[in-house]
């Protein structure tokens, strides 16, 4: 079923009218959804609320709830990733897919090499939003405006993990840093980061990871990594 976030409260029973004008658009215009076809409305509660269309008009969709369910498809692993400024379709690239993997903080940096500086938000956050109807999960990762790398280092806690790809660091990463539920993974730009931000890394206890001999691509590598911690973390 198509898959739909609302911000508002959804009734677990009962009827429900839909006012929203761009999911409007959607059931009716794109998707030309009729009536007793059935969707899916989530909220980031936890639940599924399978809603049985009745009627669309020009001013609502009209229908009710016939069913909720958990959802359990958000991952454990809370992951933050610290993408550095890129090029804008490939920042994208990096907001869908890493939401489809499960990405639940988007970070993007400053670095002393990024070339991008700006970040058009609402573009950004139709991207996650999509990716998280699509994917089937139930939270909407958030996105912070574009910050420098020393902000970022110094609003981590000692003792967080924190990893930082580069080519540089070791091949197989410490187990230790997939033990917890929360980790912070640094991505840098198309020159990749500076001798000095990685020692950044370094000094505040993170670890510095290579993904192999080959030179990814910022947005590659960014999808790399964050399967890789996931594919740890359900290992254990």
């Amino acid at each position: 079923m198509h898959r739909f976030f609302l911000q508002q409260d959804i009734p677990e029973s009962g009827n429900l009218i839909l006012h929203e004008k761009p999911l409007m658009h959607q059931m009716s215009a794109v998707l030309k959804l009729k009536a007793g076809e059935s969707v899916i409305l989530f909220n980031g509660s936890g639940r599924d609320f399978e809603f049985r269309i009745a009627k669309i008009s020009p001013q609502a969709v009209f229908g009710h709830i016939t069913k909720v369910s958990l959802n359990k498809r958000d991952p454990i692993l809370q992951i933050h990733l610290y993408q550095a400024m890129i090029k804008k379709n490939n920042f994208e690239w990096v907001l869908q897919k890493c939401t489809e993997l499960g990405v639940k903080t988007f970070i993007p940096i400053l670095s002393e090499r990024s070339i991008k500086k700006g970040l058009n938000r609402e573009r950004a956050e139709k991207i996650v939003r999509e990716a998280v109807e699509q994917s089937g999960q139930d939270i909407i990762p958030s996105i912070t405006d574009p910050i420098s790398f020393s902000e970022a280092i110094n609003r981590i806690g000692r003792g967080e993990t924190i990893i930082l790809c580069d080519q540089s660091g070791t091949l197989l990463p410490n187990e230790r840093f997939f033990e917890g539920k929360l980790i912070h993974i640094f991505v840098g730009p198309e020159g990749g980061y500076s001798e000095k931000e990685i020692n950044a890394v370094r000094e505040h206890g993170g670890m510095v990871l290579s993904l192999g001999q080959r030179v990814l691509r910022a947005e590659t590598a960014s999808v790399a990594v964050v399967s890789l911690a996931l594919a740890l973390i359900f290992k254990q």
